[in-house]
């Protein structure tokens, strides 16, 4: 198939603009805090099955470094096709035989990504897929319900806003390490380079989210800005330590990256509430 390079970007732009449908027929608050939410979650499992248990190899084609692409075509598989299909399947409530059918579509065009070269298994199987899908999709489901609570409880308030901020980091961190080619984590974990990056990307992810939600739970501009000269002391130490690698400039390269993650991380905070506020005024005018 001469244009199979096209059909990852494709997929990710039809799935885009499934999201942005949903977010402007919704008119739901909750919309983006669950999109991101659902990409956290995605992210998180395939840590687990993709980056550690080598379960899966994606080869779209697009990017010259076969590492690179690799995760390319896993950012676009769990960064916008299955969360903005969970996101859109939720807000509708979609039935049972929708979301079958999705299922299977998914499940399809992984046999289709096969046979054309754009997708390999190594012990991964079809059926997980068929399995793990509509789990996903349960799980979109009682997220939306708990963003949506009057009375939601502080764990939950916390883990979105990780979750939004983990996002961010994820999708950033490519983008830089793609780009400029650096920023690169070395952690000794395991021999080749990129999958030891990928590897320590996420550790330094789970050491970054929790202090970039921090002036989201407690605005403050002194605490934002103690918190981002934290931030920044850690990677500092990390360059020194040559686990993180890089020129001189590559530890100020991160500091958009965290700014960013505050600002994103304070705004899904602020809707939050603010569906709650519709959602009691609602119910009182009932």
């Amino acid at each position: 198939m001469r244009y199979r390079f096209l059909l990852f970007p494709g997929m990710g732009l039809v799935h885009l603009l499934l999201f942005l449908f949903t977010y402007v027929r919704k008119k739901d608050a909750r919309i983006l805090p669950l999109l991101l939410s659902n990409i956290g979650f995605a992210h998180m499992l395939e840590y687990v099955i993709f980056n550690i248990f080598r379960s899966y190899r994606y080869k779209p084609g697009l990017l010259q470094n076969k590492h690179f692409d690799n995760m390319l075509g896993a950012m676009v598989s769990q960064s916008v096709v299955v969360p903005a299909a969970a996101t859109f399947l939720t807000a509708f409530r979609i039935g049972k035989l929708g979301r079958a059918g999705y299922t299977v579509l998914l499940a399809l065009s992984e046999r289709l990504f096969i046979r054309l070269g754009l997708f390999r298994n190594y012990w991964w199987r079809t059926i997980y897929t068929l399995l793990l899908v509509p789990i996903g999709f349960w799980v979109s489901d009682q997220w939306y319900r708990l963003l949506g609570g009057s009375r939601r409880p502080a764990v939950v308030r916390a883990a979105v806003l990780l979750l939004s901020a983990g996002s961010f980091y994820t999708n950033a961190k490519f983008l830089l390490a793609v780009w400029l080619d650096t920023g690169l984590f070395r952690t000794h974990v395991v021999r080749n380079r990129y999958r030891d990056h990928f590897i320590g990307n996420i550790m330094y992810i789970a050491g970054m989210a929790p202090l970039a939600i921090l002036p989201a739970i407690w605005p403050s501009v002194p605490l934002a800005g103690a918190v981002l000269l934290c931030m920044h002391a850690a990677d500092q130490l990390l360059y020194r330590l040559r686990i993180l690698r890089g020129p001189g400039w590559v530890v100020y390269s991160l500091l958009p990256l965290h700014v960013g993650a505050m600002l994103l991380a304070r705004y899904v905070d602020r809707l939050l509430p603010k569906y709650d506020t519709i959602h009691t005024k609602k119910g009182n005018e009932g």
